[in-house]
């Protein structure tokens, strides 16, 4: 098997932290390559060292190299990507590993969220922080996918008030990254100041779409829309209890357009997820499209696309994610609740 790291620089509060992650990864490939009568160290995809760490210094970066990488081995031998960082991060070593069937991928959770992880129920990241552990680990879990363009989501997608919150919370962080990055409570501030503003953007919230869901019309005038994997976003949301990342199904939850003062009242419900309302529907789907006259944001795990015509379907079984030893998906609700 060989093993290949990719790691966000800016997930980690600072460089102490980063050495320290850097200097696990090559203890544990020196130690058992010692072991096995072999020089140690991460030295690249091959020879002793049995381990490749990349640096990732913009987004979809690693994808490419992932790609380059997996080239370069038989499809018979298993190749083990692990994702250290954010779910941006992730994000782009799902997209570089999707489609070869011999990648398995796990995440190692650094950073101001990791939303993917909360799948699992909470208080569980450091269950995937141990390295040491995971190299070893035979826990692969089959996992769904989001499909939408030439891209591919592991989590959620989100259309409309949320996703247009999220421009606004990256443009607030960028400004105020030294600050966030530093103080989990501004951090948690700016999303809510994000939230707050875009409650009050009266063409936003009573849009008009075009929405089909497996054949079925639920066109409408909805505040947002929520295609679920899984049913976490946003460091302590749960939206959609509903969801796992391996039933072959999204979870669709349309919020219909409501007053500001009614999204207000609401709103934190439906963001816990803490009961169902009749302003919201839920329904689980293969496949969601989704059109607008004007462009829509759309927002796929953090990432921010532009688009008109969206179709979103599920991708069933598209990636193997390895996981700690015993852990499987959480179904937080019933799809009934």
């Amino acid at each position: 098997m060989r093993h290949l790291f990719v790691i966000n620089p800016r997930s980690f509060l600072d460089q102490g932290d980063f050495d320290a992650v850097l200097l696990e990864i090559k203890r544990c490939f020196a130690s058992r390559n010692s072991a096995r009568g072999m020089d140690g160290g991460a030295n690249g995809m091959g020879g002793g060292g049995d381990c490749f760490i990349h640096i990732s210094r913009f987004p979809r970066d690693a994808v490419g190299m992932i790609h380059q990488q997996m080239a370069k081995v038989e499809t018979s031998e298993t190749v083990r990507i692990y994702a250290l960082g954010g779910d941006g991060i992730l994000f782009d070593c799902i997209n570089g590993a999707v489609g070869f069937p011999n990648a398995e991928l796990v995440s190692v959770p650094y950073g101001k969220t990791n939303d993917y992880i909360r799948a699992f129920g909470e208080g569980k990241h450091h269950l995937f922080r141990n390295i040491d552990a995971l190299i070893d680990e035979t826990n692969i879990i089959p996992t769904d996918l989001i499909y939408y363009g030439n891209n591919y989501a592991i989590n959620v997608s989100t259309v409309g008030m949320e996703s247009t919150a999220v421009i606004r919370m990256k443009v607030l962080e960028k400004k105020y990254f030294k600050y966030s990055n530093k103080f989990p409570f501004i951090y948690t501030f700016l999303v809510f100041l994000a939230g707050f503003i875009s409650l009050f953007d009266q063409k936003l919230i009573f849009q008009h779409y075009d929405i089909t869901i497996d054949g079925e019309d639920y066109s409408g005038n909805y505040a947002t829309i929520n295609i679920a994997n899984g049913p976490c976003y946003g460091g302590d949301m749960c939206p959609v209890p509903t969801a796992v990342p391996d039933d072959g199904y999204l979870d669709a939850q349309l919020y219909k357009s409501q007053s500001t003062l009614t999204l207000l009242r609401s709103i934190q419900r439906y963001l816990h997820g803490k009961r169902r309302m009749d302003h919201v529907l839920l329904k689980r789907a293969k496949k969601v499209s989704i059109r607008s006259g004007k462009p829509l944001l759309i927002q796929l795990d953090g990432e921010m696309l532009v688009d008109t015509n969206i179709t979103m379907e599920v991708a069933p079984h598209a990636i193997r994610m390895v996981t700690p030893k015993g852990l499987r998906y959480e179904r937080r609700a019933p799809f009934d609740a």
